[in-house]
């Protein structure tokens, strides 16, 4: 499993928006007097002390979810197992997923096809069966369509998927814990990895503390 960051929302956006609701725009400590108070090495506006601390206690103290929601992350993800892949579609709100097609690239990858081995030696031996009768017919040229009715639920995929603050946060709650599978489980606690660094301790006390 591999998951990258691609792009996400500046952090001072929460807090614009906060602070619109109030009208207390000349309180930032992110503008000053319409400017940025500070810039990174890479020309990012980079989002004040007071105002890092007004999202914390508004949006995840107070609960005013709302203003937590402009800010979107947008992570590569590859590797992936159906199993997971089919959980992750019930967290509806909030997210938006592009999944690669079965029907478009099964035999353009065939030399990639993989899947996600379990803790069992012996379910991992039957999935190499089955891989590997999946490459049989790929290579008789049979229809991706008709392959795809063959894939274990271990088949990996690829998508690109966004998320807000908000149901991020009610995915690493729920899926960090260790009732959860252990394959989701490694993909909530792989996307807070990517999560940017001063943006991380809107999360941290939504992962689950129990031992895994």
């Amino acid at each position: 499993m591999q998951v990258k960051l691609l792009h996400s929302t500046p952090l001072w956006i929460c807090s614009a928006a906060i602070r619109r609701c109030w009208a207390s725009e000349a309180k930032s400590d992110t503008f000053i007097n319409d400017r940025p108070a500070s810039i990174d090495r890479d020309g990012a506006i980079v989002c004040g002390t007071k105002d890092k601390e007004l999202i914390e206690r508004i949006g995840n103290k107070l609960k005013h979810k709302s203003t937590l929601r402009h800010v979107t992350y947008i992570f590569d993800c590859s590797d992936v197992s159906t199993k997971t892949l089919l959980a992750l579609t019930r967290h509806c709100v909030g997210k938006d997923i592009s999944v690669e097609s079965t029907r478009y690239t099964t035999s353009k990858r065939s030399d990639k096809l993989s899947f996600t081995e379990t803790p069992n030696p012996a379910i991992n031996k039957s999935l190499e069966v089955i891989m590997d009768l999946v490459q049989g017919h790929i290579q008789a040229g049979h229809s991706n369509d008709d392959i795809s009715m063959l894939l274990p639920q271990a088949y990996n995929y690829s998508f690109i998927m966004t998320m807000n603050i908000q149901s991020l946060q009610h995915f690493l709650e729920l899926r960090t814990k260790r009732d959860a599978h252990y394959d989701i489980r490694k993909l909530a606690n792989a996307l807070f990895e990517q999560i940017p660094e001063d943006h991380s301790y809107l999360f941290k006390h939504y992962l689950s503390t129990d031992d895994v």
